[in-house]
């Protein structure tokens, strides 16, 4: 782990994190557990979620479409709308918090642990997509 930013941490751990939050969520809701804990963890999940977002995820943000390797907005947009370059799992994870945060109830403070959850792996697909043309990876 020498030479790893704490952001690169984050960014391998967010899966596991999604999934603990997920879990946890579930878990209190069918128990009834004290909701400021769930609201503490929403927060903390939610803060690290737009601490990827904003460090890593937004680094394309400003990037021509020609320095990403398209020709056209509209192959952007396809390439996108398919999925492709994103990682192994996103869909998978982004199902389940969508699901887990209409199981839990909507407007409850489990539901929030879910939503941050959710925004977590949202998060995480933005700082870790992969274009045709880029030299960063």
């Amino acid at each position: 782990m020498r030479g790893h930013a704490p952001i690169d941490v984050l960014s391998t751990w967010a899966p596991a994190i999604v999934v603990a939050s997920l879990l946890a969520a579930l878990i209190g809701a069918w128990t009834v557990g004290p909701e400021f804990l769930f609201n503490v963890l929403a927060l903390i999940v939610g803060g690290l979620a737009l601490t990827l977002l904003i460090v890593r995820g937004m680094r394309e943000q400003f990037r021509r479409k020609e320095e990403l390797g398209f020709t056209r907005t509209r192959d952007l947009i396809a390439y996108e709308l398919a999925g492709k370059g994103m990682p192994r799992g996103s869909y998978v994870l982004g199902f389940a918090g969508l699901l887990t945060w209409l199981a839990t109830g909507v407007q409850s403070a489990y539901s929030w642990l879910a939503f941050s959850g959710f925004a977590l792996t949202v998060a995480w697909v933005k700082a870790n997509v992969r274009y045709p043309a880029d030299p960063t990876r």
